[in-house]
């Protein structure tokens, strides 16, 4: 467990080697308010990836690619964008006739493993601080997962992916 990793006594005994893996987060544009573009961006602006990797990740490297590091020089703002990411998304809400009260809580579809709790605690935090969004995860088994991913039975969904082969196509 990732408590157990970060007490000081475990840490000066473990051996660590990288591994490239990012965590995406799909948005089902087939779905309102999902197609509109800057309320994508405005999730994504919202996000302060330093703040994740250093709250829920042991020893990982934030990024903004969807490639992991060895294959992309895009870093972009790790740090996110809170003011923009504000004025996107009251943009986006005007353009789709909501407003801050009658936007509606925002799912998260991921995968039940143990791991991924933190992290949709996480961006549940950032959304909700920076948007006043609410973010429901909706944790499934992993063949549950897989199958909503493929038939578009989500909103958002999280998922990680490793570099198995250490090739960018792998991605």
């Amino acid at each position: 467990p990732p408590d157990i990793l970060k007490l000081p006594h475990v840490q000066s005994s473990l051996y660590s080697q990288n591994i490239s893996r990012v965590f995406w987060i799909h948005c089902n544009t087939k779905r309102s308010p999902f197609h509109h573009p800057k309320l994508r961006r405005a999730l994504s602006l919202a996000l302060n990836r330093s703040q994740i990797a250093k709250k829920v990740f042991l020893q990982q490297i934030p990024q903004i690619s969807p490639l992991p590091p060895p294959y992309t020089d895009d870093q972009g703002d790790l740090d996110g964008s809170p003011s923009l990411a504000k004025k996107l998304f009251l943009e986006a809400l005007e353009e789709l006739g909501f407003s801050a009260c009658t936007f509606p809580p925002i799912t998260m579809t991921h995968s039940n493993l143990s791991f991924e709790a933190p992290l949709i605690r996480e961006l549940k935090e950032q959304w909700r601080e920076v948007l006043g969004l609410d973010l429901i995860g909706r944790p499934l088994a992993w063949s549950d997962f897989s199958s909503a991913l493929e038939q578009g039975d989500f909103e958002l969904g999280g998922l990680f992916r490793r570099d198995l082969f250490h090739h960018p196509l792998f991605y």
